[in-house]
């Protein structure tokens, strides 16, 4: 068993070592403008980011593409409704949501964005087109 004193010696160490790190990280969230109020909207924007709500959307519009064309597990594919419409055939009937939890799940806001894409995006013949489309569309340069 070591001596107390080795042991306090080791701990300042540790915390000196961690205040220098927590200061060091501070000075680099400073310069990008974190600590400054920058907004959230302002931030992304410099940083060329999309927000959280884009990219949710932008996967889950893609899990939908994947789903709408036969890309996954049987069990997913079932749980779409069927397709309606003679102009529109890539469309799937609105599901009916009693409750905003619900509306707000995976499989009615799902159809809900599919259904606004436009034709020439849900017909895309492959995966990776159908994501370049989608990125064009989705993630514009937000100019502020």
């Amino acid at each position: 068993m070591g001596c107390s004193l080795d042991y306090c010696r080791r701990y300042s160490t540790w915390v000196i070592l961690c205040q220098s790190l927590i200061s060091f990280h501070g000075l680099l969230i400073q310069d990008t403008g974190a600590f400054n109020r920058t907004s959230t909207d302002r931030l992304l924007g410099e940083l060329a980011w999309p927000t959280l709500e884009t990219r949710r959307k932008y996967y889950g519009l893609l899990q939908m593409y994947k789903m709408a064309n036969k890309l996954c597990p049987e069990y997913l594919i079932e749980l779409l409704p069927p397709r309606q419409g003679y102009r529109r055939t890539n469309d799937f009937v609105p599901i009916r949501c009693r409750t905003s939890k619900y509306q707000n799940s995976f499989i009615p806001s799902g159809i809900k964005e599919w259904n606004n894409l436009s034709l020439e995006l849900k017909t895309s013949s492959t995966i990776s087109s159908f994501k370049g489309n989608l990125r064009k569309v989705l993630f514009l340069p937000r100019i502020k």
